[in-house]
């Protein structure tokens, strides 16, 4: 298996094996590394009526970390949950990036960014501070 291992929950002269609770240890693939996320039903049904106009185009996504800094790899959507939370009305959608040097971690806080559309030749009004 390749990953990460976390701290080891048994120690030297601990007894364990078969019908023990607790696991020795955990490991965790992070190359690449799944980003789960949350999307609305709504952000779905929009998604899944243009996904014809896009099946040539791959849905880029952007990671921006805690620290407000972006994640330098873009990452692609790979599956979505198969039902909506009848209590949040969101689906569970998975983003994959590549995490070549293990720099990001399970567990860690982020924001994905994705553009919906893009409209050619739009009028573009600039904010002002």
């Amino acid at each position: 298996m390749d990953g990460i291992a976390g701290l080891a929950k048994a120690q030297i002269g601990n007894l364990v094996g078969p019908g023990g609770m607790e696991e020795l240890t955990t490991v965790s693939t992070v190359n690449p590394i799944k980003v789960y996320i949350q999307v609305s039903e709504q952000e779905y049904l929009h998604s899944a009526r243009n996904v014809d106009r896009r099946r040539d185009d791959k849905q880029l996504a952007g990671l921006i970390l805690a620290d407000g800094s972006t994640y330098s790899h873009r990452g692609a959507f790979g599956f979505a949950d198969r039902q909506v939370d009848v209590k949040t009305g969101t689906m569970r959608v998975a983003a994959i990036f590549p995490n070549p040097n293990n720099f990001l971690r399970p567990g860690q806080y982020g924001r994905v960014r994705v553009a919906i559309s893009i409209l050619k030749d739009a009028l573009l009004v600039p904010s002002v501070p």
